[in-house]
């Protein structure tokens, strides 16, 4: 009687220990699918706003090779021109616009890499803006009549402008987990396929306005064209 009596409370003893692991075994089980569930959202949102970002930089290179053509062209932009660059625009600006607000919605525009990576984009930006005022304002008039520096003053900016929306873009990447390398690695993939449009894009414009001007091609212009032709073909091509 008395074994019985002193075996009873180590078995219920026991049996609560094991119930308690059990429980604890469940509860870090459930907060590590918690964190991997949170690390899953932030991928996606992450990917969102850099889908996002290339939307922008796409349609913003677009607007840039139509306006640099536009501006090479002898006569004043027509109508439809005027309206394929504002549909342009708005695409672009659109989508940047979006990009920026999940960044701050989402807590990430505070951080310093990405604070620096924004503050220059909208920077960027904003020189745009101005130097669409002097583009409207010269496609209104016939070449002759055009500031001569506007084209080159033109494509730097919005060179920079799409170079900066980029690297906010790459700002995102993260570290340390399965499914931050994961992102990563797609983020990645994404940036090359974005540098062959750029610099597709930018021999598309540089051509673009030598054809309107009837200018022919200079030394430095072919070597240009080389160097962004070795940014984006293969090799052997």
């Amino acid at each position: 009687m008395l074994n019985r009596l002193t075996l009873r409370p180590i078995l219920y003893g026991a049996i609560l220990l094991l119930a308690a692991l059990a429980l604890l075994q469940a509860a870090s089980g459930a907060f590590q699918a918690l964190q991997q569930r949170q690390t899953a959202d932030a991928a996606l949102e992450a990917n969102a706003t850099a889908d996002l970002l290339l939307s922008a930089a796409g349609a913003w290179a677009a607007e840039r090779g139509g306006t640099a053509m536009a501006l090479g062209a002898e006569a004043p932009a027509s109508a439809e021109r005027r309206a394929a660059l504002e549909a342009q625009r708005s695409a672009a600006d659109g989508a940047m616009a979006q990009a920026a607000a999940r960044l701050r919605a989402g807590g990430r525009a505070a951080e310093q890499g990405m604070a620096r990576a924004l503050a220059a984009a909208t920077a960027a930006q904003a020189e745009v803006a101005a130097l669409r005022r002097r583009a409207d304002a010269a496609l209104s008039q016939p070449r002759a009549a055009r500031d001569a520096a506007l084209p080159a003053q033109w494509w730097e900016g919005m060179r920079a402008l799409i170079e900066t929306s980029q690297s906010l873009r790459l700002a995102q990447h993260a570290s340390g987990g399965t499914t931050e390398a994961r992102l990563a690695e797609l983020q990645s993939l994404k940036h090359f396929i974005w540098l062959a449009t750029e610099f597709l894009g930018r021999e598309r414009g540089i051509v673009a306005g030598l054809l309107a001007r009837g200018a022919p091609i200079s030394l430095a212009q072919l070597e240009l064209l080389a160097t962004h032709r070795g940014r984006w073909r293969p090799p052997g091509r």
